[in-house]
Parts: structure tokens; C-alpha cells; sequence
């Protein structure tokens, strides 16, 4: 417990719960279970630390993997902002949960705040209407059926990243490493939403990248065939290397991904009413049907066409946080809905049968901001970003990607596919992400093996610290270790931890998708695998391969 009874600083004849040290897991929670319903919590808070001290409210289910949902936090991205004042503030906050919950409170290790900075007090929760019986019937609700269809065989869904050849990965590493034989769709990260338009021939930083894409040759020593990339209809690039590898392997789809972390500051504004049709019409009209800007900025009709087979909405987040300075409105949810059944009636209007997907979000305080039954008929399959549950950003080490909830864990592989079925979402439109890198810290103790242990330091990376590939921590020296009841497994070398998905660990998850009849496994990303793509490999023997 890092919280403690203590004198008030600005009224010494007063007590109050004082945060004593950040932490990453919800430090305080109520002894009793609340019933689901609709309910105003009232408090004072006091924050001396300047600004972001990091206190942050929120409601838990309290079990393994468990549910969660924020009310409010000093930080941006919740639903209710808290003033770090160095002065008592009094709130009154409404919130609906969906669950049986209990009041959680910490003080957030990301946040500023170093502890002792943090107070409140006059804590007090009002029940304003209990959860109707309906609404407990609603919990879980029956698969809707219809709409685009699920995939009929398992797919095997890989991410390629254009600026993956910064570090030597181009498509013909595909060919190379036997990947482009064992997986069913390509997903080609990113394209940008800018002004709402799909943003394509502009070579910006933070902008576009039309050099990578379409515009430059590729190294002679880099191209699918070994010789000079002379083109394809002035089409050059990584673009014009995919069209070649879908001659190869013409069972292979490629589908462009829009946004990502990065780029979805704007689909906030491009979802709007106003903007919607248009903004999917350009998307359309470069994508699918090719006609995109060359050099001098002429638009070329059909130069990029045979390209893509679909489209990957990656928006981080519909109507919440998600990358500092996006554009965020609580109407996303009902213009996400939209935006989608527009994508897959321009697409089915071009060309019936080509992909529509999302990323989605683990964490149920994102996933509930998406209408889930209500997107499902526009979509062939969502893919669950089951990964990224804590990372170097993280004071405490904890594994990222676990695929059975443990007590200390705040998101779990096995609670957000529940949450996805009980929500509407048949079991054959749900893909199951895994990852291809991990995460690392540097710690002083090695009590529970370096797990759920302070970091003191992130460990060194190949290109970042904190972060790596696979195939760089599969080479690392060290002793893996696993948790057999979670299944996750972690590598400590030295007094460096790093968690990550192995052979074994991936191999459970290919046999979790399959019981629960998932639609397959998606993996982010494949520069990150073995140069012969070992976890690529894994994936298709164990799911793919008839």
C-alpha cells in the first residue's frame, strides 16, 4: 500500500489520504463491490506539485484481467480533468458503470508527480439509479450476423511498415524468409488522414512518405527479382515491390492501414457528417482505384491501382486519448459507426469483395467508446490489439501482452476477447494481435524473478531503450522464465527484464484463437520477427497449414 493517513498541509487540524509513491496498477481500492448503475462520486482534491501530479480516479471489476474504466485524472485523455492548484478543490463527478465495480485510486507513475504531492479526502459515492434489469441483459448480447463476411479459414494478418527498410526490411524479405507463403493478408502501415483527405504523393516529414512508398526506385540489391527497379507504370517504391509479390503469390491480400498512433489526429474531424463521404471517396479514389500524384503533382490515373485489396482503419482512439494534440469528440462513437458503413458501401460500389478491418483497442475504457455490434456488419474482421498493456513508460515491470489475467494485471489477452463476444462480436470478425517485440527495464530486485518489481532504468535497445525486436531479445543471453497459470513468459539477463512472446508463449495463444474460434492472428511487425520469420512460421503451422 503506497497511500497513508496523514496531516492535512494546508489545515494541520485536518487528516487526509496522502499518495506516498506513483504507481502503475490503481493503489487504493474500496473494500466493498458496488452494483453496475448510475452513480455521482464526490471528493476533494489537493495536488502540490505544480501541474499533472497524477491523481487519477477510476472504477475496477477486481478480478484478474479485470475490467476498468477511468472518471477522471490530472492528466489529458479522461473523461474528467483534475486542477493541480496546490490548493483543496471539491468535485462532483456522474459516471454509468457496466459493472460491479470498486473505487480505485492512484497516484499515475507516468504522470509527474513524485509522491507526497497528492491528497484527497471528503470522499463520498451517491447512488443516483441502479442498473435497470435490461441493461444487465444487455451485458451480453447475442453475435450479430449479416453484413460483410468473417473469414471462412483462419487468417494470418501481418503488419509491413515502410520504414522498416531503415533498418534493412523490404518486401523482398518477405520472399527471402518464406514469409509471403504463409501469410493470408499484408498490412501496409501507414497511410496519413490530413485535411480531411487521405494524404498521398506528399514526401513530408510527420506528413507523408511518397518517396518510400511510390515515387523512389528501389535499391537494385533490395528488389524482389535483383534487378533494376525500372517501375510499373511509373509506380516505383515499396508499392510497385507488392505488386510484384502478389503476381508471385497471388493468394496474398494487401490492405493500406490508415492512421496508427501517429496519424490519427484527424480522423476526428474526417468522420464528421460534413466531411465523411468525400473524405472516403479520396481514400477510394487512391487506393483502390490507383489515381495518385506523381512527382510534379499531376495525378496519374490508375498508377497505383492492383495494389490494395481493402482498407485497415487504425484510428487511436474514437472518443478517447490517444497521442498527445489528437482531435477528440465524445460524438466519435456514432461518426466511427458511420465512417465505416460509408468505407464499406464506397468499397462494395468499386469492387465487391475487397477488406475492410480496424485495430481496436484492448482496454475496455477505449473499446467502450465503439459501438462494437453496430461496426461489425461493416467489417470482414477486427484485429485486437492485445498487446502494449504496460511498456518502458511504465515505473513497475509487468508483462504486455499476457494472454490469461493474473491478479496484478490490468489488461489480459483472454478478458478483452470475452469483452469483444459478449458485446456483439462473432468469435470468426475477431483477429487476435500479438507482438513481435517486447519491452525492457532495468531493476535493483529480482524478487518474483524481476517481475512487478521498480524500475530504475529502461534497458538498452538496439535502436531505443526500453524497446526490441524479437529477434534481438531471442539472441540475448539470460534465463526465461513463465508463469504457468498467465502463460506469460519474461527473459532476465543480468538485472535487465524484458517481457516478450516466444515460440512456447505464441504457440498457446495460436491454440487460445483456435478454441475460441478466433478468426485468426495478427502480428505487429514483421521487421521485428527472425530473418527466416520464425514467429511468422509458428503462426501458420499452427493455424494456417492444412
Amino acid at each position: 500500500m503506497n497511500t497513508s493517513i496523514e496531516v492535512d498541509p494546508l489545515n494541520p487540524e485536518n487528516k487526509a489520504a496522502r499518495f506516498n509513491k506513483p504507481v502503475n496498477i490503481g493503489d487504493i481500492f474500496s473494500q466493498t463491490k458496488f452494483p453496475a448503475g448510475k452513480y455521482k462520486i464526490v471528493f476533494d482534491y489537493l495536488g502540490m506539485c505544480g501541474g499533472n501530479c497524477g491523481g487519477t480516479l477510476g472504477i475496477d471489476e477486481g478480478t484478474p484481467g479485470r475490467k476498468e474504466y477511468w472518471i477522471a485524472s490530472t492528466a489529458n485523455g479522461f473523461p474528467n480533468r483534475l486542477k493541480d492548484s496546490k490548493k483543496w478543490e471539491h468535485y462532483e463527478l456522474e459516471f454509468k458503470a457496466r459493472f460491479d465495480f470498486h473505487i480505485k485510486w492512484e497516484q499515475w507513475d507516468s504522470a509527474k508527480g513524485e509522491g507526497k504531492d497528492a491528497f484527497i479526502d471528503n470522499l463520498k459515492l451517491v447512488s443516483l439509479e441502479a442498473a435497470q434489469p435490461e441493461d444487465a441483459k444487455a451485458a451480453v448480447v447475442a453475435p450479430v450476423l449479416g453484413g460483410a463476411p468473417a473469414p471462412t479459414t483462419p487468417q494470418s494478418v501481418m503488419y509491413f511498415t515502410a520504414w522498416g527498410k531503415g533498418q534493412g526490411y523490404y518486401v523482398k524479405n518477405l520472399d527471402t524468409s518464406g514469409a509471403a507463403g504463409k501469410i493470408t493478408v499484408l498490412e501496409y502501415a501507414f497511410g496519413n488522414v490530413k485535411d480531411n483527405r487521405c494524404v498521398v504523393g506528399v514526401d513530408k516529414a510527420g506528413v507523408g512518405a511518397a518517396s518510400d512508398d511510390y515515387w523512389n526506385p528501389v535499391p537494385k540489391e533490395h528488389t524482389l527479382d535483383g534487378q533494376e527497379d525500372k517501375g510499373d507504370n511509373g509506380l516505383y517504391g515499396h508499392w510497385n515491390q507488392l505488386k510484384q509479390l502478389k503476381k508471385k503469390y497471388p493468394n496474398l491480400k494487401v490492405v493500406i492501414s490508415l492512421g496508427g498512433w501517429t496519424w490519427s489526429k484527424y480522423f476526428s474531424d474526417a468522420a464528421l457528417p460534413a466531411n465523411r463521404e468525400a473524405f472516403v471517396k479520396s481514400c477510394v479514389d487512391a487506393y483502390i482505384k490507383g489515381n495518385v500524384p506523381d512527382q510534379s503533382g499531376k495525378v496519374v490515373p490508375g498508377m497505383a491501382a492492383g495494389v490494395f485489396d481493402g482498407f485497415d482503419i487504425d484510428w487511436e482512439y474514437p472518443a478517447s486519448a490517444g497521442n498527445d494534440g489528437n482531435i477528440v469528440r465524445p460524438e466519435d462513437t456514432q461518426n466511427f459507426t458511420a465512417l465505416l458503413a460509408e468505407f464499406r458501401k464506397q468499397i462494395d460500389a468499386v469492387k465487391p469483395g475487397l477488406l475492410l478491418t480496424i485495430a481496436a483497442p484492448a482496454p475496455a475504457s477505449k473499446s467502450e467508446k465503439i459501438e462494437l455490434d453496430k461496426i461489425a456488419p461493416s467489417l470482414n474482421w477486427i484485429n485486437l490489439m492485445t498487446y502494449d498493456f504496460t511498456g518502458p513508460w511504465s515505473a513497475t515491470t509487468g508483462h504486455h501482452a499476457t494472454l490469461i489475467g493474473g491478479a496484478k494485471d490490468r489488461v489480459s489477452v483472454d478478458s478483452t476477447v470475452d469483452d469483444y463476444l459478449g458485446r456483439g462480436v462473432p468469435s470468426s470478425k475477431i483477429v487476435l494481435g500479438v507482438p513481435f517485440y517486447g519491452y525492457g527495464w532495468t531493476v535493483n530486485s529480482m524478487e518474483n524473478n524481476g517481475l512487478y518489481q521498480p524500475a530504475i532504468a529502461k534497458a538498452k535497445g538496439p535502436l531505443e531503450a526500453g524497446t526490441a525486436p524479437y529477434s534481438y531479445i531471442k539472441k540475448l543471453p539470460g534465463t526465461v522464465y513463465r508463469d504457468d497459470k498467465t502463460r506469460a513468459a519474461w527473459k532476465v539477463n543480468g538485472k535487465d527484464v524484458w517481457v516478450f512472446d516466444d515460440v512456447q508463449l505464441l504457440k498457446d495463444k495460436i491454440e487460445f484463437a483456435k478454441k475460441k474460434k478466433l478468426g485468426g492472428i495478427m502480428a505487429w511487425e514483421l521487421s521485428q520477427d527472425t530473418p527466416d520469420a520464425e514467429l511468422v512460421d509458428t503462426i501458420y503451422n499452427g493455424l494456417i497449414k492444412k
